[in-house]
């Protein structure tokens, strides 16, 4: 695999916000556009898998802050210590929390309206 294709699905897992719908026009995506053409299938497939892991978490993560009624750290113009605690445990995936609210939960895990 192309060394720079395994710097980025690394920087992924350490900055998942710079490969957010935001983040990836701001930063990678006139770099990727530009070479994408020269990446195997296997390494264009990587790239995609793991943004979509980064999309997911960002999606259940906005989700749970609506439900719970508070703004995503990204959105926050100042970070206290707890959300820079917090960005530190969702980034290491041996910690990153699994959020439940049970009520809106069946017994198979599910919703509750499934």
């Amino acid at each position: 695999m192309l060394k720079g294709i395994e710097i980025l699905l690394a920087r992924m897992d350490s900055n998942p916000e710079e490969f957010d719908i935001d983040g990836w026009l701001a930063n990678w995506s006139r770099i990727y556009d530009r070479y994408s053409d020269c990446l195997s299938e296997k390494e264009r497939e990587a790239i995609q898998t793991k943004r979509t892991e980064v999309l997911r978490d960002k999606f259940n993560a906005e989700v749970m802050s609506k439900l719970l009624g508070v703004q995503p750290i990204a959105m926050r113009k100042e970070l206290t210590d707890a959300d820079k605690e917090l960005l530190k445990l969702c980034a290491d995936p041996n910690t990153r929390p699994i959020f439940t609210i049970p009520e809106l939960l069946n017994s198979n895990g599910g919703f509750a309206d499934e």
